[in-house]
């Protein structure tokens, strides 16, 4: 497997908060995972720097997975444990005080991964020569698409198309929307809206399919969102299974 991550602070923005990473265990099972940050006062770098301190750290100090439901339960557990370290924060420190941050995560494991999100990073799959969208964000205008109110072509130019309904660290507790999926080859990709607010489908899959390997990947897509405006930080993570071939 092929794997890399990127992250950059876009044309726009003065701080950088997102954050990005993917990391390999002594039995080749790779943790990717990005987050978007959101307070200000830099509290939104803060909440984005500690989950994903957390969640690395924490894969990097398990031995490893026996399967893919014992690696589904852990991350539960570790995503639980992260909120509550940046709801906590947020609660003793004024100057962080209504911090968040987006995670979307995946944990590949032989020929299966866990996909886990909370707020509106994505999880995208391309395989077979099909770019799929793995996650639903979790905003107030994905829930008037799913309700039928407005249709996805509104929902683009949505004056509250960035309010989410969930965020890590915002409240106590957290639900987390999280799948097994198969992944025999292919393409993941995971990244914050900085990204796909910028790039449609049909040129996220046109440079998946132009470069041969992850870091390239993660370089071209950056450079083009910032072509096309930048207009929010941008973070990327990929990882390629089974080669550039089979995609």
């Amino acid at each position: 497997m092929d794997f890399a991550s990127e992250t950059n602070i876009g044309r726009v923005r003065q701080v950088n908060q997102d954050r990005a990473n993917v990391v390999e265990n002594d039995r080749h099972q790779l943790l990717a995972v990005v987050c978007d940050g959101m307070g200000g006062h830099q509290a939104g770098e803060e909440a984005s720097s500690m989950a994903i301190k957390e969640l690395i750290s924490a894969f990097k100090a398990e031995p490893g997975f026996d399967d893919i439901w014992a690696a589904r339960k852990w991350l539960l557990e570790c995503i639980a444990k992260a909120n509550a370290l940046i709801y906590a924060d947020s609660q003793a420190n004024a100057n962080h005080h209504g911090m968040g941050t987006t995670v979307v995560l995946a944990l590949v494991i032989d020929d299966q991964m866990c996909v886990c999100h909370v707020g509106d990073s994505r999880a995208y799959l391309f395989a077979q020569s099909e770019l799929k969208q793995l996650t639903q964000d979790h905003t107030y205008v994905n829930l008037l698409v799913e309700s039928g109110s407005i249709n996805r072509e509104q929902a683009l130019h949505h004056p509250q198309k960035n309010v989410l309904m969930k965020a890590l660290g915002v409240f106590e507790k957290i639900v987390v929307t999280h799948q097994v999926l198969p992944f025999h080859e292919g393409v993941l990709l995971l990244c914050s809206d900085g990204l796909y607010n910028c790039l449609n489908e049909g040129l996220i899959k046109q440079i998946l399919e132009a470069h041969p390997d992850a870091r390239t990947i993660c370089h071209h897509l950056i450079h083009e969102a910032n072509a096309r405006g930048g207009y929010d930080n941008i973070g990327v993570a990929l990882i390629i299974k089974g080669g550039k071939s089979h995609a």
